[in-house]
């Protein structure tokens, strides 16, 4: 979860199963914690737009809930929505909201593009050091 620590909080005991099919869906993770809660979440990539990202609100809640009736699976179910930029400030400020107004936990990341950005230019620099360049030109 990196920065997402207090928002969901992760111990290396946790069970953390990807593509968790259920009876109506399936989820994108589900992580069944060491304290006996669980954490669905539901991956969007924000790329595809302001609708995509939000039906995955919904999504988390549907699966959520078929975990939740399970009788003994988990004393608490957490709804979480992994997404990432749609590039749009005021898109991603909306879906900021939209979560917290549904009670979902938001996991937002920035875009595919900014990372890749992020780390071409890390590994630029790491080039830069190993050649003994270390001033900016």
């Amino acid at each position: 979860a990196g920065h997402s620590d207090d928002l969901l909080p992760l111990h290396p005991s946790d069970t953390i199963i990807c593509e968790q099919v259920f009876r109506y869906g399936r989820a994108d993770i589900v992580i069944y914690h060491v304290d006996g809660s669980v954490s669905v979440v539901e991956a969007k990539d924000g790329s595809r737009g302001y609708s995509a990202v939000v039906a995955g609100i919904g999504q988390a809640t549907l699966y959520a809930v078929q975990v939740a009736q399970a009788k003994g699976v988990a004393r608490v179910v957490r709804r979480c929505l992994l997404w990432s930029s749609t590039q749009d400030l005021v898109l991603d400020a909306m879906i900021e909201t939209a979560c917290e107004e549904a009670g979902v936990i938001s996991l937002a990341m920035p875009s595919a593009q900014v990372l890749k950005a992020v780390r071409l230019a890390a590994h630029a620099y790491v080039e830069r050091v190993a050649n003994g360049c270390t001033q900016e030109s």
